[in-house]
């Protein structure tokens, strides 16, 4: 692209002399006070880019979020979805010079319709020879539709609730296997599926044993009971897109730096502020601000909270402790530059649940993170869209066995973040701390993620996502995941045979969840989702 970005000048300009001059108690050169490109050259740049991403076949629009395909399908529209119907047949240019035409508009700056200056050759028309180069300005306008071109373009549109297919390809097979096959095929393929999870925690029971014997004991505490290698084998049978999860499990969580970059979601960089060095340098200072802050008396239900639930993360691993002092966790450490993250309670919903939170945000741990991704949370929209498909399906007799009835219920995963641990290296970035009804400062050590931590945040959604996977591709039970939640959509006739090969996949890969109470509700024709 040399050639494209070369241009002669005009001489019709002072050029400011090239030197160096001495400013500040240093040499500058006179070329560092050139603050933007020149117009023509950043236009001649753009054009080289467009030739690169036309040549190879790649797209300037970021692709839908799923969130917008689901809200279509439920014949929902915003600004967020693309225009049904350009407003423009084309786009053109011409000189700034000329007079606006008729059926054209002139586009805004933003939009690339601002003055802009080309360098046109002139050539010799009797000896067809380039004679001289001169640069001229050139607007760009956007040409209207015809009327019949219009008309044209809407009689081919369909609405979007019908042209948006929003379902993960993987809840797609789930469902179209549900609606072809009558429900003894389906509950035969699933006990087939279940008998080989079985038969592959029973060959590598040993294997097992030895990759938790060679954990750290932080780890080893918080993944007693997984069958890591078992999920990581059906994982790789079912051709799981994300397979960095594993190391997740098996080596724990880096609360700061960066993560690697899944295929699976659309890319997105969000950098860190602040390094690790930097958090442990700072370290001491910004724990005796965050100890020493006042903050306003707590309800006494509230630290009655924290205490008990302190106290049974501890039975169950999840922390150790407590510390009284900072001294305590020093030594605990061998040295002084590990973080504090106060915790507080959060009373959600209308339930008025107590929540214990870690605040990663004021520790300023969330800011050593990096984040290279969006996540594609399947949300109460893509649920809605996923029953009106079950609906459709239904409705249009595309269900082939069965009365067609669907019932469908809520899975929750139990202290769904304290089931991944850790990272050895970073667990002094995680000492949990509040004051107890007595007064007096408590802080326990982290052994698995704290809810509060951004790259908690993105490691379980992968994670928890790979659950759901097996849930539609090894089940076939249609699904979402939202976080620790997982809405199942089943006939009538499997929801028994759904519940409980859900409950038994859960068991083999030992990952705790609700069986009884508000979050352990069996299947039904109405049930709450996502609150």
């Amino acid at each position: 692209f040399r050639s494209d970005l070369e241009a002669t000048c005009q001489n019709d300009h002072v050029h400011e002399p090239w030197g160096v001059h001495w400013s500040a108690g240093a040499w500058v050169f006179d070329t560092s006070a050139e603050a933007a490109y020149p117009a023509l050259l950043a236009q001649r740049a753009v054009q080289c880019m467009l030739k690169v991403v036309s040549q190879r076949k790649l797209s300037l629009q970021a692709p839908p979020r799923l969130h917008d395909l689901a809200t279509a399908a439920q014949g929902k529209q915003s600004r967020r979805h693309a225009q049904l119907i350009p407003e423009f047949h084309h786009f053109s240019k011409q000189l700034a010079s000329e007079p606006q035409q008729p059926g054209t508009k002139s586009l805004a700056p933003h939009l690339g319709g601002d003055s802009r200056e080309e360098l046109q050759t002139e050539t010799d028309g009797q000896h067809g020879q380039q004679s001289d180069e001169s640069v001229r300005k050139f607007v760009k306008v956007g040409v209207y539709h015809t009327p019949k071109q219009f008309l044209s373009l809407a009689k081919e549109l369909k609405h979007p609730i019908d042209a948006t297919d929003h379902l993960e390809p993987v809840t797609r097979q789930a469902l179209q296997f549900n609606l072809r096959y009558p429900a003894e095929v389906v509950k035969l393929e699933r006990k087939k599926n279940l008998l080989f999870a079985k038969l592959l925690a029973a060959q590598t029971d040993s294997q097992e044993k030895a990759l938790h014997d060679g954990l750290p004991a932080s780890l080893a505490k918080v993944l007693s009971g997984k069958r890591i290698l078992v999920w990581e084998q059906l994982l790789r049978k079912y051709e799981y897109d994300d397979m960095e999860v594993v190391r997740f499990m098996k080596e724990g969580v880096h609360l700061v730096g960066v993560h690697d970059s899944p295929q699976c979601y659309p890319e997105k960089i969000k950098a860190a502020s602040l390094t690790k060095q930097d958090l442990e340098n700072s370290a001491v200072w910004r724990r005796k601000a965050i100890i020493g802050k006042r903050v306003e008396a707590s309800d006494p239900s509230h630290l009655r909270h924290l205490e008990e639930t302190a106290m049974e993360e501890t039975d169950m691993g999840f922390i150790e402790g407590p510390f009284w002092s900072e001294q305590e966790v020093s030594d605990y450490f061998g040295h002084d530059r590990w973080m504090v993250v106060r915790r507080f309670v959060l009373v959600q919903g209308t339930e008025q649940k107590l929540r214990p939170i870690d605040d990663c945000l004021e520790a300023q741990l969330n800011m050593g993170f990096t984040s290279t991704s969006y996540l594609k949370l399947q949300d109460v929209d893509y649920i809605a869209s996923l029953a009106l498909k079950v609906a459709e399906a239904v409705s249009t007799g595309q269900q082939r066995h069965g009365s067609g009835e669907w019932k469908g219920k809520c899975l929750d995963l139990s202290k769904a973040y304290k089931q991944m641990g850790i990272h050895p290296s970073d667990r002094h970035l995680a000492v949990v701390y509040f004051v107890g009804e007595d007064g007096r400062p408590r802080f326990y050590v982290a052994n698995s993620l704290m809810f509060g931590s951004t790259a908690a945040v993105y490691s379980f959604n992968r994670v928890s996502r790979s659950i759901w996977w097996l849930f539609n591709k090894m089940l076939l039970i249609p699904c979402g995941v939202f976080y620790d939640d997982y809405p199942l959509f089943s006939p009538a006739e499997l929801a028994e045979d759904s519940d409980s090969s859900a409950s038994a996949l859960l068991d083999i890969l030992g990952w705790k969840h609700a069986r009884t109470g508000p979050k352990g509700l069996p299947f039904s024709q109405r049930f709450q989702v996502l609150g």
